[in-house]
């Protein structure tokens, strides 16, 4: 959320990170500080190199973190934020559609301060020096912040008047609203309906069949997927890993054969995007028409991988998601030995 960013006199304007580097979004009036709150998007969103790239042409980026991460790298300001054990907040959990509470159990270390803090601070100060300028709304304690966000929907969905109310206990909705009525569990060897909500109203499809044609990508034999060491993906607990793994693609052995590729080469992958060199590492666990990408330890050469996949607008809404809307690390490829 950008604030005092709109036009025709909105207070601000909403805008994801696909937007930013998307050129059929305008980004009148163009956006001079960039606030990046406990996010990576330079390690975990779809299109890290395009962001790389839009980070470069903005005057000022904050981000503020409990770590130090490749977005904090390209950042001017760092600001250290607290932890679950220093803070009050409600914790959403979008998987299960529940809330709970985290209570504070300790004071913040050193200089480490809780976001609403840091927000409620630089809020009174804007107020004070431009008070058209920031619309953040100020209250006295994390509390009555946090009691302010418990609306009439919030109720009518959680049954939740205040965070008193959820004080040893996790709040599930009242109904299943985003259930659909008539989804049906067909046999393995037919296809699932997946369902996207309010897609009627809006008049969007259902899931698309992910297949080579649907995907753009017809001449190229291969579905390329990644895996990774669970410690690299938020990039923070990367001083835990001491040895050095090399990254690779594992391969069926007889799509090896076809390709004249042998175990243990470097090969290279690529598509009408980009392509990258590798070593091929024969697995008969992975279906002969599937290249499984291993990223290792180093951090950096998944991100190689961004511009394998086609670029396509974001067509989000405020309330859907569509299925196959980002083909981050998913995407189709052909591959050959260097011989």
């Amino acid at each position: 959320m950008i604030f005092n960013a709109g036009q025709n006199g909105t207070r601000h304007r909403l805008l994801r990170i696909t937007d930013l580097f998307n050129e059929s979004v305008s980004l009148a009036p163009p956006i001079d500080l960039l606030w990046i709150t406990s996010a990576n998007p330079m390690h975990q969103a779809a299109y890290s190199k395009r962001f790389a790239n839009y980070l470069g042409t903005v005057p000022v980026v904050v981000t503020v973190d409990q770590y130090f991460t490749a977005t904090t790298k390209m950042s001017n300001l760092i600001l250290p934020t607290t932890t679950h054990f220093e803070e009050l907040d409600i914790v959403p959990s979008f998987w299960h559609d529940s809330i709970a509470l985290n209570e504070q159990a300790i004071a913040p270390y050193f200089q480490s301060k809780s976001e609403w803090t840091m927000m409620r601070n630089l809020a009174a100060r804007l107020q004070k020096e431009h008070p058209d300028l920031c619309s953040f709304p100020l209250h006295a304690s994390e509390e009555e912040y946090l009691n302010a966000q418990f609306n009439q929907e919030v109720f009518e969905h959680y049954r939740i008047r205040s965070i008193s109310d959820l004080r040893g206990k996790i709040a599930t909705p009242d109904s299943p609203a985003h259930v659909c009525d008539n989804i049906m569990v067909k046999k393995p060897a037919e296809k699932y309906p997946f369902y996207a909500f309010d897609a009627e109203q809006i008049e969007l499809q259902l899931a698309t069949p992910h297949t080579k044609e649907n995907k753009g990508f017809e001449s190229y034999p291969f579905l390329l997927l990644t895996s990774r060491n669970a410690y690299t993906f938020h990039s923070h607990h990367l001083q835990h890993l001491f040895d050095e793994e090399e990254a690779f693609i594992s391969i069926h052995p007889k799509a090896g054969a076809e390709h004249r590729i042998s175990n243990g080469e470097i090969v290279k992958i690529y598509n009408d995007q980009f392509c990258l060199l590798v070593k091929a590492v024969y697995s008969d666990k992975v279906p002969s028409d599937i290249l499984l990408f291993h990223a290792g330890t180093n951090s950096g050469i998944e991100r190689k991988l961004d511009p394998m996949a086609k670029w396509t607008p974001d067509k989000r809404t405020e309330t859907v998601r569509l299925p196959g809307e980002t083909e981050m690390f998913d995407t189709f490829v052909t591959v050959a030995a260097l011989k």
